[in-house]
């Protein structure tokens, strides 16, 4: 995965063309190469758009982008188990009522 690639994709908050975005995806880039590489290397030496990077670096974002993917879909996972938990105690509980 590309680093410009990959900071459209995980930099939410703030929009490409907007002021600030590249600033923000250096330091998503060094946060996420497991400081790797730090901001002055990234933000001094990559180019623009990160069109300058080395080749190491797409193994670490594409591991990097892994796993927070994977966090993503957890915790939605989670959330329904939860919202399914509520649900079948809501049951449960109506079903206790009839049958008592």
């Amino acid at each position: 995965m590309e680093p410009w690639e990959y900071c459209e994709h995980w930099v939410k908050h703030i929009r490409p063309g907007e002021y600030g975005y590249r600033a923000d995806c250096v330091r998503e880039l060094v946060k996420f190469t497991f400081g790797q590489y730090k901001f002055d290397t990234i933000n001094r030496g990559w180019g623009a758009k990160f069109e300058k990077r080395p080749d190491s670096v797409l193994q670490l974002l594409e591991i990097s982008h892994g796993l927070r993917s994977m966090q993503v879909k957890l915790s939605s996972a989670k959330e329904s188990v939860q919202r399914l938990d509520g649900e079948i105690s809501d049951v449960l509980s109506i079903l206790n009522k009839i049958l008592h």
